[in-house]
């Protein structure tokens, strides 16, 4: 499995953009993809990587562009 590095407050950024686009909770959010809202909690602070597979699941429901990344 890939994981995604980014910019230092990238994630954050995204996350909550995501949040705002879909109007959804982080507990709404993490059913959806099939996470617990503390791990989407977990990338807002940055304390651990996405996986490639859940962020792009992320960005094409809400169509939220992703920041620049690297693959880890």
């Amino acid at each position: 499995m890939d994981w995604l590095n980014f910019n230092k407050g990238e994630l954050k950024k995204f996350v909550e953009q995501v949040q705002e686009t879909t109007d959804l909770s982080i507990s709404e959010l993490g059913k959806l993809l099939n996470i617990s809202p503390r791990t989407l909690r977990d990338w807002k602070r940055e304390k651990y990587k996405p996986s490639k597979e859940l962020i792009f699941k992320v960005a094409n429901h809400s169509g939220v562009k992703l920041p620049h990344y690297e693959i880890v």
